[in-house]
Parts: C-alpha cells; structure tokens; sequence
C-alpha cells in the first residue's frame, strides 16, 4: 500500500464555533466544491490523485493480512466497467442496481457504477429474505449484486430466495470473496438464479470498457443517484430518494466540518470503515465524503465489527494503516472500551461516532483509556448522514451532538395533536428537531409515506423543513441536544425497527384490543423492542402465549420484543391514539429499576419525569449510595437522572 514508512498524524483544519461555521457559509457551496454530480467527483478524483490509493480492502483481521488496493484511477474503470457491462446485459437507463453484499471493493464499484447508468440501492444483507424481496419489489430493481456460495454465510441462499418472488430483477452477479485468496468462484456461465441470469461478478465486468462509456446519458445533479431503505426490519420498506446534488452537498458540508490536512504536501489522510455500507454512516461518511477529498478509506474486512477476530486486533490493524479517522456505533464503541490497546496509535486523530446516541461515561471512559477523542455527530438516512458534529478541539460538550453544520437550518418546533406548526422553541427548550439544507432528500419514493413530513411557514426560517421526528433543544452556546424522539422508530445498534410491524403481530390475536410498541433503553444497543398491550374485555391470553403469537409474524429477529407487558388500560390520547411517551417512560423506569436491583441497591425506586432542560430524567429514590455508584449502575440506560427530593 502506498503510505509512509512511518505513518504520520495530520492536521485536522475544522470548524470550531458557530460564528466560524457562520462566515464559512457565507460563501456559496458551488464555489465550495466544484463537481455537480458523484460521476464528476470520480472524475476529479482520477484526475488530482489518480495514482494514489482510494480504496484498501483487508479481507481477514489478520493485522499482517494481504491488502487489495484500488487507487483513484482504477476506481473511476471499475464503476465505468460495472456500468457497461450492465448496460450490455439488457439494463435500461434510469436502472436501479440493487447491492446485497458485505464490504467489498466490489460494493463500491457497483456503487458508483449504477450511479453512471441509473440508481444504486445499497440492502443489508441481515434481512430476512421476504423483506429483501419486498425492497427489490418497491424499487423495481433490474440488476443484484450478490455474495457467491461462501462458507459460512447463508447470503446466496437468502438472495435466491429475494429474487424468486421480484420479477423486475434480469440479472444476478455473484461476488466471489474467496479470490482475494486464490480460490476459483463457483459460479458457472449460464446458470439461473429464479427467472434471472446469474453470472460472476469478474465475468461480468471482465471485458467491459474501462475508459468511457458504451451509452449516452446526461446525468445532472438533480437527477436520482441512490437508494437507501429506511426502517429495513419491516416488511413494508421505506426508500429514501438521494439526488447527486444532495450527496455533492453532504460531501462539501461534512469535509466543511473534518477538513482533513496534509493531502497536498503531507501524508494521505487514511480513513479506517467497519460499519457496513447498506447504511449512510459508512456510504457516506466513509466513503463518498473521504473520497471527495482525496483520503484511503480502508475497508476493513467484510463484515467489519461483526468479523471474529478483528477487536482482539483493531488496534494492529490501526498501527498497521496509520489511520487517522476511526468510526463506531455506541454498541462498537463499548465493544472496542474492552479491548487493551497494544499499539502505537498516534496518528488517530478523532473517532467519528453515530446512529444512536452514545452514552457520556463511555466517552469518557474511552478518551482516557484510548486517548482517541470521540466526536460525536447527528444525522440520519433522510439527510445523507450530516446534519450536526462536534468541535474536533475548540470544546465539544460530551452528550451533545454539536453545533449545527454549514449550509443546514434547524429549527427546534412545536406542534399541536394535528401536526400544525404552533412556534418555534426558545433556546433551552424541548422541541421537534427540523431542519432545512441541501442534503435534505425531496422524499420517500412512495408518494404516500410522504404526508406530514415537510412543512413550510411564513414565520421564523423560510423554506421547506423536514420534520425529523426527534426531540431536543440547542443551549445558548449554540449545542444542539437531543432529548428524545416524538416518532416511533426504534433504533437497535443503529438499525432501525418499525414499531407497526410488531404492533400488527400482537392486535392480529383475537384477544388483544390495542397495542403499543416502543424501544425500552439498553446499555449494549441503545434500544430494544418491548410492547405493551391491552386485552379485550374478558381477554385472559398470557404475555408469554403473545411472545411465542408475535415471534411467528414477525420474520426479522432484530424486531421481535424482548418484552411484553399486558396492562389494564393503555395510556391514550384525547383522540384515542395510544400515547407512547408514557409508554416509554414506564419501560425507562422498569429497565433503570432492574439495572439498580441488579448492582445491589435492592430498595430503589425509580419514577421518569419531563425536565425543561434535559429532557426524559429518571428519578431515583429508596438509595443511600455514592452517586457515582448509582449512575454507573444506569450506565447508557438514562440521559440524565437525579435523586428524588
């Protein structure tokens, strides 16, 4: 791999108060960045740093594991390659190309492939096979990408079975891993996955021109370039529409906020990814952003965090890359708070974290340990990833996610029980999260899933605001703080769940009149599901007959309950809806109360409350022990707590 014998840290020139953020955009983000799509960033990447690496695939954790290196220019082939050949094989323009696939050099190249003759659609490849089918369904895909038979993955046989009920889907390219190592693909020409034509990735792209194109398409920045499913565990999927402008923006506001030093005169900045790129953390802010600015992001093994072996060694394999950027998940980050650092990891500079929120004691624990700074950052599938992030030296303030990025308006709102706006928040004060920015996405690709989610008012910021669904505030220093979550969606380790799917599991028994399913804390993976129910009159059925009831329909494992509570009465709205806030504050006090039984305080008592300031606060009474005793008990259960009065 091309870097310096000794790897080197670099300079990282960021933005480090709103008033920096402020004058920064004043300038207009065309004359930021320059390229109006991703086909003209690839083209300006082989351009600039043409021999130089831009993708660094390790396929085992093995800290001396051979590398494959892809540089600038053979990127910008490969995507060229990948759409021809799709092209060639009956693809229309205007295609989606559906990409079930672990990390792979071959995941990126059919990334921006698609981008050339229509829409990548990144899937993740933990879904059971009949919501892949319904994604492949929703997007009308014409083309998969796919893992061959391997050893120890069943992704082949899930693909099979997704593509035997899309009948949109012409073609099938099988990935062979193994041929990192030497090891021959097993695909052979001419075989049939369902009604579609399977073929082997190199054969498919083998003979495909490298140095143009074989067809005429204008692409423009306001044209579809990807994909992305949000709320993937139900079987009713969600795609969320990226425009080329909205990716270019993202690409500019991000590195606006991380502007890596040393690319011109100093060593490459290296970018270390192990979050899977079906998801916008690692599509974009790993990999797209990176590349817009001249990084080597490597992609480190395929199932990142999940491969067995690579936490023992992620320190070595850091050392052996130089990295300079990590990222995690708050459920990686713990992870990686367990593991000794046994080697010289200087030249990391800050780990990126997000997709949940990442609870402050395990920051902290893991500066100190590490000495890697963690800078936390808020986004989400609907705004490509960017929305808020950390200063980087100037004063994060740990349990926030940071000041508002350039270019992007956010707006803390209320609402009345009809989704009228009322007004917009003072500061300090809890509302809705909206936001306004170039990175917005226009909508959902089904018109129907887009009812109330934007909303437009004559006072306060002009323009159209996207409703986030979460709650915070921003403090006088201009922090933005989140506090909570008006919408339903609960998020496990970063994934999100549709609570509709399990709520239609449970009312489909006879006896269960209304259901109501949230995500109750966890100190491992931000959220798990639980559901609380309320019975018809006369019903008598147990929460553990419902248990096994939900457990047959609901296919995803991820989303079935690891708790169910039968109560007399569900708490409602005036309108009759099942109010969820309550719903949530009962099962943050069952959680937190257990978690504090559990470390011996065997008389406490926990209540929830609403505090102005900080949000959803856990009460704690009935304990006599050291404060720091006690918060260690509810550590990542509880943003905030306090003793009762």
């Amino acid at each position: 791999m091309a870097q310096d014998a000794a790897p080197r840290a670099i300079e990282f020139n960021v933005l480090e108060t709103p008033a920096e953020i402020a004058a920064f955009a004043e300038t207009p983000l065309a004359e930021r960045y320059a390229p109006r799509t991703t086909l003209e960033m690839l083209a300006d990447g082989a351009a600039q740093h043409g021999g130089s690496p831009a993708v660094t695939f390790q396929l085992t954790p093995d800290p001396e594991a051979g590398l494959a290196v892809t540089t600038y220019a053979e990127l910008q082939d490969e995507a060229r390659k990948f759409a021809n050949a799709a092209f060639a094989a009956g693809a229309p323009l205007g295609a989606r190309v559906a990409i079930l696939l672990p990390n792979a050099p071959e995941a990126v190249f059919a990334i921006f492939g698609a981008h050339y003759i229509g829409a990548a659609a990144p899937v993740n490849p933990l879904l059971e096979p009949e919501i892949i089918t319904a994604i492949l369904n929703a997007m009308e895909a014409e083309i998969l990408v796919t893992l061959a038979p391997t050893p120890g993955s069943d992704l082949a046989e899930k693909a099979a079975a997704a593509v035997a009920g899309a009948p949109s889907v012409k073609t099938v390219v099988e990935v062979n891993l193994l041929a990192y190592l030497g090891v021959p693909g097993p695909t052979e020409t001419g075989r049939k996955m369902a009604h579609a034509d399977l073929v082997d990735y190199r054969a498919f792209t083998g003979e495909a021109r490298a140095d143009g194109l074989d067809f005429e398409r204008s692409v423009g920045p306001d044209d579809l370039c990807a994909l992305f499913h949000s709320g993937g565990t139900t079987g009713a999927p969600k795609l969320v529409r990226h425009l080329h402008r909205a990716v270019i923006a993202n690409c500019a506001i991000a590195n606006s906020m991380l502007s890596l030093g040393g690319v011109a005169g100093g060593p490459q900045p290296v970018v270390l990814s192990c979050l899977p790129l079906f998801h916008v953390f690692a599509a974009y802010a790993l990999l797209t952003g990176p590349l817009s600015a001249g990084c080597n992001v490597v992609l480190c093994t395929p199932a990142g965090y999940r491969t067995p072996g690579l936490l023992e060694n992620f320190w070595k394999i850091v050392a052996r890359h130089g990295a300079h950027v990590l990222a995690a998940v708050p459920t990686a980050v713990s992870a990686l708070d367990q593991i000794p650092v046994d080697a010289d990891v200087s030249t990391v500079g800050m780990l990126i974290s997000g997709g949940s929120a990442l609870p402050a004691p395990l920051a902290q624990r893991f500066t100190e340990k590490t000495g890697v700074r963690i800078c936390e950052g808020y986004g989400m599938t609907e705004t490509i990833a960017t929305l808020c992030f950390n200063p980087h030296v100037g004063g994060p303030k740990t349990g926030s996610v940071g000041f508002v990025a350039p270019y992007i308006t956010l707006r803390i709102a209320q609402f009345d029980d009809q989704d009228r706006w009322i007004r917009d928040c003072g500061l300090d004060e809890i509302g809705e999260v909206c936001v306004s920015g170039p990175n917005v996405f226009p909508g959902y690709l089904e018109e129907r899933r887009n009812e109330g989610l934007f909303f437009e008012t004559a006072e306060g910021p002009q323009g159209r605001f996207f409703r986030t669904g979460d709650l915070g505030r921003v403090d006088p220093d201009g922090f933005v703080w989140l506090t909570g979550r008006a919408k339903d969606l609960i998020i496990r380790g970063g994934h999100n769940i549709d609570p509709g799917m399990i709520e239609d599991a449970l009312v489909s028994h006879p006896e269960v009149a209304f259901v109501g399913a949230i995500g109750q804390p966890d100190a491992s993976k931000g959220e798990l599901p639980c559901a609380y129910v309320e019975l018809v009159e006369g019903g008598r059925v147990t929460e553990a007959a419902l248990m096994a009831h939900v457990e047959e329909r609901v296919a995803e494992r991820a989303a079935r309950p690891v708790y169910i509570e039968v109560m007399a009465e569900l708490p409602k709205t005036a309108v009759g809806k099942v109010f969820k806030p309550a719903l949530r504050d009962a099962a943050t006090a069952r959680v937190c109360a257990a978690a504090l039984h559990g470390a011996g305080f065997k008389d406490a008592a926990v209540t929830v409350e609403a505090d102005a300031t900080h949000g959803t606060t856990v009460v704690v009474s009935g304990v006599a022990g050291a404060d720091a005793d006690i918060a260690a008990a509810m550590d990542g259960l509880a943003r905030s707590w306090r003793r009762a009065a």
